[in-house]
């Protein structure tokens, strides 16, 4: 079975899509390690689709807009939950990127003892190469910040 986007909805770049999707896989790996050494339990949160149309197999449907956060589990005997976000900067994150849903129920079970919080990757490279000495790096990098 393949879901492909349907043509009533806005398309989207193939990296506007992705968004996200490597920091998901890091912390998919992380809680995949934490479950199966006994530590937590935290789970991704599937991401809701509306199927509307099958045609012999081909189905056709839409990403329809999430009511919950990425991930809900339960870590140290408390209910854990998180939204991962990327930015494409590197020194800040812009609040707008947090619907008014997810910071409602963050809030929501942070009020009632979970441990509730964003996970924000930073994900914009800023460095520079060097390829002299430590003496000279050192001096380069100090000219570089002024």
């Amino acid at each position: 079975m393949k879901i492909i986007s349907s043509p009533r909805r806005k398309s989207y770049s193939p990296t506007h899509a992705n968004r996200g999707a490597g920091l998901e896989r890091l912390v998919d790996m992380a809680n995949m390690q934490y479950r199966n050494k006994g530590v937590a339990d935290i789970r991704k949160v599937p991401t809701p689709v509306q199927i509307s149309n099958n045609n012999k197999g081909k189905v056709t449907g839409y990403t329809t807009k999430g009511e919950w956060v990425d991930y809900v589990g339960i870590y140290a005997g408390h209910s854990i939950i998180f939204d991962a976000k990327e930015a494409n900067l590197t020194t800040n994150f812009p609040l707008k990127n947090i619907h008014d849903h997810q910071f409602d129920l963050l809030e929501s079970w942070h009020e009632k003892g979970a441990r509730a919080f964003l996970l924000v990757s930073f994900t914009k490279k800023q460095y520079s190469k060097w390829t002299g000495s430590m003496r000279k790096a050192k001096t380069h990098m100090t000219q570089k910040a002024t």
